[in-house]
């Protein structure tokens, strides 16, 4: 505290009804430090024992007992810093987030331990914490502060910065948005925003008679959901006037980002003017392309009111990567010798996505069998942006957003003019290498696109059962001819995945070539596996 006198942790408490319903608002500031869990613990029981909005003696009616302390209300939002740290090295912890593996960091969140351990806040909820860990971080800067002697980091990031909130009713409280301004870099704290919705009897709603300017929006938080990159999308808002004298108010420049447009009648003047009991229409168009730096698109517009009480108005999306209907040749960049959205698609192919103890390529019906047209879309965000894939989405979406975006390619991995080299002089190949000298002339980043998916082939159980792999699981190198005959269902299954790659690599539509072509297309796929087999060929993730 201040001076090692006047103390500066604590809470303070707002008690008040809405249409009928209680509700106690807590801003708080607890104990400090990675070791101080139980501190804080305290701190939470302390705040709630000691907050006391009537008195005891002085309790004369129901409606008085129920909001006689913090519990008793029908809502509770509490939030503030909470200096609840993450129980991990700093270096583990630094590991995390550059992977953004949020999911890992919120097993070792000291606060939802507390909860879970039902030692404080356990009946509170809070929504999923996506976002980097808001302290400590350099004001004015977007890293995490050092120390004095530049050797490390100051303190282990955490998510000291909370939004909480329990309600007696389930349907009454519903979270609509969750997240940090990494932006906004005046403190050594980055602001958390919880918007909310609850569900009261309008009926029980009394408008006050008042003469002051009045100015309302018909939503406050406007969700933008995917945006595409090469796409613009529109939405409506009203602003309202529920006054009784006409309202005069501007639009804040300033917080307009660049890939937004606001219009509305007048918005071209310094001010504008509603008359009383009157709305007009606030187009919001959202540019995909227009200087967006991150894939998230977030930002709040402030109807500045003269003489009364400014609206604010939440936007909240995503804008969808670019790396769909590109060429191989110009998504391989920084000396790389495949594309890193190709890359992604192997490692997440490749991982334990759900801590289950098996990859995602051993699963059935990779490549095979589709998937869910949002998490398809979930995965393609991902992707385009490097962000690690939820693991909750199947790896089914996976492999189909992977054929999807090889069909997208501006040149298929195997370009037309090889397409019909290849179609001549199948017949007469023997070996992987004569296939491959076939694209010699194609540029690199084609050629080592196809091994790369070779290999990624040669990892699934069925394709290295059914074309040399033999062993079950780990198991490299051809069958012998004394090794067992693979189970049908994998040979099956493997003819499946290597139709699938083939019409991919070729962008070939399913029924567009005849018999004996698609056949043809299959064996090149086929004869680039066995290879990878053979060679032992590991994939780098």
């Amino acid at each position: 505290g201040f001076l090692n006198k006047a103390g500066n942790k604590g809470g303070v408490a707002a008690s008040f009804y809405v249409a009928g319903l209680s509700i106690c608002a807590v801003s708080c500031h607890l104990a400090a430090h990675d070791d101080k869990v139980s501190k804080r613990n305290q701190d939470y029981h302390d705040i709630v024992r000691k907050s006391d909005f009537f008195g005891f003696e002085t309790i004369e009616t129901e409606e008085e007992r129920a909001t006689s302390s913090i519990l008793t209300h029908d809502v509770v939002f509490w939030l503030g810093d909470m200096n609840y740290r993450i129980d991990l090295p700093v270096e583990t912890v630094m590991e995390y987030i550059k992977a953004k593996d949020w999911n890992t960091l919120r097993i070792h969140d000291q606060l939802n331990k507390s909860r879970l351990q039902r030692q404080a806040f356990e009946d509170f909820n809070e929504g999923t914490i996506n976002f980097a860990p808001t302290f400590k971080l350099e004001p004015n800067g977007a890293s995490y502060l050092m120390n004095e002697e530049g050797t490390g980091l100051k303190r282990n990031p955490a998510w000291c910065d909370r939004v909480l909130w329990k309600s007696s009713d389930a349907d009454c409280v519903t979270l609509l948005d969750y997240r940090s301004f990494p932006s906004i870099l005046s403190s050594d704290h980055r602001p958390v925003l919880g918007i909310f919705e609850m569900k009261v009897k309008q009926s029980t709603l009394v408008k006050p008679v008042t003469q002051s300017p009045q100015l309302s929006a018909s939503v406050h938080h406007v969700k933008l959901g995917v945006v595409s990159s090469n796409a613009s999308i529109r939405k409506k808002i009203s602003l309202i006037n529920p006054g009784r004298v006409p309202t005069r108010f501007m639009l804040v420049a300033p917080n307009i980002p660049p890939w937004l447009s606001v219009s509305y009648p007048g918005n071209d003047r310094p001010t504008s003017v509603l008359q009383a009991g009157a709305s007009l229409d606030v187009t919001l168009t959202v540019m995909g392309s227009e200087k967006v730096s991150s894939p998230e698109l977030s930002a709040i517009l402030q109807f500045k009111v003269e003489n009364g009480d400014d609206v604010y108005v939440t936007l909240a999306g995503y804008v969808q990567g670019d790396c769909f209907g590109k060429s191989l040749v110009s998504l391989t960049r920084n000396n790389l010798i495949i594309p890193h959205e190709l890359w992604r698609f192997g490692d997440a192919l490749l991982s334990d996505l759900d801590n289950s103890g098996r990859r995602a390529l051993d699963r059935s019906g990779l490549f095979t069998e589709g998937a869910s047209p949002r998490d398809i879309d979930e995965v393609k965000h991902c992707i385009s942006f490097g962000l690690r894939i939820p693991p909750e989405i199947h790896p089914r979406a996976i492999s189909s957003c992977l054929l999807a975006f090889l069909h997208s390619l501006q040149v298929p991995v195997i370009p037309p003019e090889f397409e019909t080299q290849w179609l001549r002089h199948h017949d007469r190949i023997t070996s992987a290498a004569e296939a491959k000298s076939i694209l010699v002339g194609a540029p690199s980043a084609h050629r080592s696109a196809l091994l790369y998916l070779a290999g990624l082939l040669s990892e699934i159980p069925a394709v290295r059962d059914a074309l040399g792999g033999g062993g079950g699981n780990g198991a490299r190198g051809r069958r012998s001819p004394s090794s067992t005959a693979p189970d049908p269902r994998s040979a099956e299954e493997a003819e499946r995945i290597v139709e699938a790659v083939a019409r991919a690599v070729f962008r070939e539509r399913k029924g567009g070539a005849t018999v004996a072509e698609a056949k043809a297309k299959e064996r090149l796929v086929r004869l680039c596996v066995e290879d990878c087999l053979e060679e032992n060929y590991e994939l780098v993730i």
